[in-house]
């Protein structure tokens, strides 16, 4: 008895030696209570009210999704009117009516079935959309596109400002939901940069600065393609006459989107210009000599159309006396 007793003390003290400092049972954790959301944002965008949630990528694994609850007007029943699988974050309510307040909350589910605490609550009330504005058009400066459109007015009565949103696409009619501008803008007016390799298409859409940003229905398509750009005409041009040929320079032009610049010759005895080169810098150097009067012009070229002709330059020889 006294050898049997000793070894079930030599057993339960190697079994405690070799527990000591393992951790419990992962599958334990499963069964607790899943934490809970605690951000939640939403807009109004046409027919819909997008309810949007953040939660970590780390605590997904053992969720099964989120239960988004609802209650309307002064009725403060919240109902579970969806359930979200666990990998997406947003929620689409089509189901409203405008001037009404909405209530919406969420709660996750674990994998084992338990239920999170209460999100905070969120109030949403969707408001009359503004008209999408109208008559977008576009001019090229030197350095950028400015956007402009018509400015949309309130309703009768109504204090809240109108703002816009500009979304930019290069497919024509595909467009993502956040806008290029980084807050709503006050003015009828967007400045962008300048893309000199393909068209670039824009739309605008006009909201209320209401806490939700009920943002309404979306403008025409604006399209601005770098082949309608057309740059101003070279000026200032001079030369100099040395022994092998004529040294021509001229003002470089202020668009920053031109790609070179072509010059044209026409000598006394011929009866038509023709293309004398290209250059990249407004300067070009004809080596052939100079023998008979020449007249010289250039232009610019944008990304693909030429601009109208310099004024053009007569050119004589140098006479000895």
């Amino acid at each position: 008895m006294k050898i049997k007793g000793l070894l079930i003390i030599i057993f339960l003290g190697l079994f405690l030696i070799s527990s000591c400092g393992k951790k419990g049972d992962p599958t334990l954790r499963l069964f607790e209570k899943p934490s809970p959301v605690n951000v939640i944002k939403a807009f109004h965008r046409e027919g819909e009210i997008k309810i949007l949630w953040e939660y970590p990528l780390s605590e997904r694994r053992r969720i099964k999704g989120f239960h988004i609850l609802r209650a309307e007007g002064n009725n403060q029943e919240f109902k579970n009117i969806a359930f979200v699988e666990k990998g997406e974050n947003i929620y689409i309510d089509r189901d409203f009516k405008i001037g009404t307040d909405y209530y919406y909350r969420i709660k996750v589910e674990g994998i084992k079935g338990t239920i999170s605490d209460d999100s905070t609550i969120l109030r949403v009330r969707p408001e009359k959309l503004p008209v999408p504005p109208s008559r977008l058009t576009y001019k090229i400066t030197n350095d950028s596109i400015v956007i402009t459109w018509e400015p949309v007015k309130g309703q009768e009565n109504d204090s809240v400002t109108i703002l816009y949103n500009v979304y930019k696409s290069f497919e024509k009619g595909k467009y993502h939901d956040i806008p290029v501008n980084d807050t709503p803008l006050k003015e009828p007016m967007f400045i962008d940069t300048i893309n000199k390799e393909k068209a670039v298409y824009y739309l605008v859409r006009s909201l209320l600065n209401t806490e939700i940003m009920d943002e309404g229905f979306p403008s025409e398509e604006l399209t601005v393609d770098p082949e309608d750009f057309v740059p101003t005409k070279p000026t200032g041009i001079r030369f100099v006459i040395f022994e092998k040929g004529v040294y021509l320079l001229w003002e470089e032009n202020p668009e920053t989107w031109i790609s070179k610049y072509r010059i044209y010759r026409k000598r006394e005895s011929e009866l038509e210009f023709k293309l004398l080169g290209e250059s990249v810098v407004p300067a070009f150097i004809d080596n052939e000599i100079l023998r008979e009067n020449s007249i010289y012009y250039i232009t610019a070229l944008g990304p693909r159309k030429e601009s109208k002709k310099s004024d053009p330059i007569d050119v004589y020889p140098i006479i000895d006396r």
